[in-house]
């Protein structure tokens, strides 16, 4: 009886890559490094078998034999990518299925609060998946994952504020 609806309102949709997942994304391109540029003795000790940028050319071989790349990789994202869907998918139907999804009254939460629900379980999963990529756990990564999935529910209140929202 929904047929043509859109799942959720439209102007959190718009908020998804700039408040909602932003901050984790940049700082994973800028801070988190799976080796150092260079062995640098001030900061710290070279322990035996670690690797730098500028010292280890061999690191630099998964770009030129395309290791990073081509048919095989992108069917593997695809399933993963497919993988992530369908556990929202399940956990989300099952959660909204449970018979004590309803109002007080007996009539059922809405269309609205479902989008919401399975909108909310992406954000979460996107932030929790950045943080799985990371290589290096300082603190900050986690803080901002955690800051752009509460973004969500921050947003979702000031949303239920006006009026013009359904």
């Amino acid at each position: 009886m929904f047929s043509g609806q859109p799942l959720y309102e439209p102007f959190i949709y718009q908020l998804y890559n700039i408040t909602m997942t932003s901050l984790p994304i940049m700082f994973y391109a800028l801070f988190d490094f799976e080796y150092e540029k260079d062995f640098d003795p001030k900061r710290s000790k070279r322990s035996p078998g670690q690797k730098y940028f500028m010292r280890d050319p061999e690191l630099y071989r998964i770009g030129i034999e395309c290791k990073c790349f081509g048919m095989g990789k992108f069917l593997l994202w695809d399933f993963y990518g497919l993988f992530h869907a369908l556990m929202i998918y399940i956990c989300c139907f099952h959660i909204l299925q449970t018979p004590s999804q309803s109002q007080m009254d007996g009539k059922d939460v809405g269309f609205w609060v479902y989008g919401h629900f399975v909108y909310g379980a992406c954000v979460t999963v996107a932030n929790i998946v950045i943080l799985h990529k990371f290589n290096n756990y300082t603190g900050w990564g986690e803080v901002t994952a955690i800051m752009m999935i509460l973004n969500y529910f921050t947003f979702y209140f000031l949303e239920n504020l006006f009026p013009m929202f359904p």
